[in-house]
């Protein structure tokens, strides 16, 4: 834990096992852990969310006010936007990382004006949903986005709703690592 004692928020393992890429709010990093004595290969800075994009080039952190992408091989930062809407007061920003069905990444980030999607190379960014949301997965293999707002809603790579369930009075949801 940091000086402000937050807990880590998310972490992500490099697949190859070379890099571990941590969010805390406060000193988010990545450490190259390949060798005996792990050491910072890139300041994340105050990222509260990460996300490894599909093809595992492109690191996504989000904070409160801006989207960035690093370079995994280099740890270079390829750009910085501003998020299109703030994330719900009630929660921390989050991104997710996608990819369509031919093959363009999409970057996910809830907001209180909706769900929106980013996609390289311009990143203005579009919104697929019009309610506060606070949470999004994505189901790899299978090009789906699951919103969390006041229902569980799939949506396809285009941003279309694919169908909607309710999910009365539950509290938690997440998606595994398979798509399930």
């Amino acid at each position: 834990m940091g000086k402000y004692k937050y807990d880590l928020h998310e972490i992500v393992l490099d697949p190859n096992g070379k890099w571990l890429a941590y969010a805390d709010e406060e000193s988010s990093k990545v450490l190259d852990i390949s060798s005996d004595q792990p050491k910072q290969v890139a300041d994340l800075k105050d990222a509260h969310s990460l996300a490894l994009s599909q093809g595992r080039r492109t690191l996504w952190t989000v904070n409160g006010n801006e989207l960035t992408g690093f370079n995994t091989d280099t740890w270079d930062v390829l750009g910085r936007w501003p998020l299109k809407s703030s994330q719900i007061p009630t929660s921390l920003a989050v991104v997710r990382a996608g990819v369509s069905s031919d093959g363009q990444n999409i970057i996910a980030v809830p907001s209180e004006g909706g769900l929106i999607f980013y996609r390289p190379p311009d990143m203005e960014g579009t919104y697929v949903t019009d309610k506060p949301t606070s949470a999004v997965a994505f189901i790899s293999g299978r090009n789906i986005f699951v919103n969390f707002s006041e229902a569980l809603t799939f949506l396809g790579d285009n941003g279309r709703p694919l169908c909607e369930k309710s999910y009365k009075h539950r509290v938690d949801y997440s998606i595994s690592g398979d798509g399930q």
